[in-house]
């Protein structure tokens, strides 16, 4: 009985110091936390609609939805009510979302989930969520890679079209020299008017 009252702070111990039995102090402490007998049932109904019901929420983790798992169960074995593991391993992997299907139904087929802990299985859930990203982020450093080499392979077409002369460029050259050689022409006088103006003199 001592122990009982070492135990308790000063509120609770108002409640029992009355009670001269180890048992009487036992069932109102219980009482007190617990509730009746009544509103223990009660929570414990609720619990398993709770585990009944149990699904991801949106905007979660996988480290959120096991944590809130893990507390549910707990919470239940408190009231009495203890799932066989491969129940509540089952229950955890059908609550997860639609991404994770293909994972899900491998450890479903392969039974595997069978003889798991829950912290196992969700240990290997974490690794393909892991390996997931990391195929992720490959895919997206390849995209960039690629990206930056049809940019590069741009600009070298570039650089040579700007370093090549075009057709018309070309046809404007030819065009002038062909004046110039016709401004040099007639620039020239012709032999026949020099040898008439030598015999006018």
């Amino acid at each position: 009985m001592n122990i009982l009252f070492n135990g308790l702070d000063s509120d609770m111990f108002d409640n029992v110091i009355n009670w001269s039995t180890t048992k009487e102090i036992w069932d109102t402490v219980q009482t007190i936390c617990e509730g009746t007998e009544q509103v223990r049932e009660n929570k414990m109904q609720l619990l398993i609609q709770q585990y009944e019901h149990f699904h991801f929420k949106s905007g979660e983790s996988l480290n959120d939805t096991f944590s809130r798992f893990q507390k549910l169960l707990n919470g239940l074995k408190l009231y009495g009510r203890v799932y066989q593991v491969k129940d509540s391993n089952l229950k955890f992997l059908k609550a997860l979302p639609k991404e994770w299907k293909p994972m899900t139904i491998s450890l479903r087929n392969t039974q595997e989930y069978k003889d798991f802990t829950l912290e196992r299985l969700y240990g290997t859930l974490k690794t393909y969520e892991q390996d997931e990203e990391i195929e992720k982020v490959q895919k997206k450093t390849g995209s960039f890679a690629l990206v930056a080499s049809v940019e590069k392979a741009e600009d070298m077409k570039e650089e040579v079209a700007e370093a090549t002369p075009s057709q018309s460029a070309c046809e404007g050259r030819a065009e002038s020299r062909k004046c110039k050689e016709k401004v040099i022409e007639e620039s020239e006088p012709s032999n026949q008017e020099e040898m008439d103006e030598l015999d006018d003199i």
